[in-house]
C-alpha cells in the first residue's frame, strides 16, 4: 500500500507473507534494508514493525522511496 503520509516503510502485524529478512531492533525499527521496485533498487530503507495497514496489505511504502523520481 502506498502511503503519502509517511516517508519510510512499515510491515503489518497481520501480514500474510513472511518478512524474516528484515531485522528489527528493540524499538521495532529495521534500518539498512534494500528494496526493489520495478527497475530501480533503493538502499538503506527504514522499516517499522507492527504498523497497521489497509485490508489485505502486508505493509506500507512511503514517499521516501520515490524522492527525486517523477510519479505518473
Amino acid at each position: 500500500m502506498f502511503q503519502i503520509a509517511m516517508k519510510d516503510c512499515s510491515i503489518s502485524p497481520q501480514r500474510q507473507r513472511k518478512a524474516d529478512h528484515i531485522v528489527f531492533n528493540k524499538e521495532e525499527i529495521g534500518d539498512g534494508n534494500t528494496v526493489e521496485v520495478g527497475h530501480f533498487t533503493l538502499q538503506n530503507v527504514r522499516f517499522f514493525d507492527n504498523e497497521l495497514t489497509g485490508h489485505e496489505a502486508d505493509g506500507k511504502i512511503g514517499t521516501g522511496l520515490f524522492q527525486e523520481k517523477p510519479l505518473k
